[in-house]
């Protein structure tokens, strides 16, 4: 009888929240261990329709927050705040 190994990849996707109106859409964010797996081998990571970061356990981690939180997050906002901008009287 064969003896199989259980497998050790992990992931962590973190799904961000929409706006209720849901005009603003988020990418999610995809941690995986590896910062170059095989499968991504000929692809940006800028292309991808995830926002793409490696920690060795593929744990949400506050450093990976914060870069999601600064790198991606701030900017979305900031624009959408600047196209959806109301001018008061």
């Amino acid at each position: 009888m064969p003896v199989f190994k259980t497998s050790k990849d992990r992931l962590t996707l973190f799904l961000g929240v929409r706006h209720a109106a849901g005009d603003v859409k988020l990418k999610p964010v995809l941690i995986y261990h590896s910062e170059n797996p095989r499968v991504l081998k000929n692809y940006a990571k800028s292309t991808l329709p995830v926002f793409y970061k490696c920690n060795n356990r593929a744990w949400m981690i506050v450093y990976l927050f914060m870069a999601w939180f600064t790198e991606y997050f701030k900017f979305i906002i900031k624009t959408y705040r600047f196209i959806n901008r109301k001018k008061s009287f």
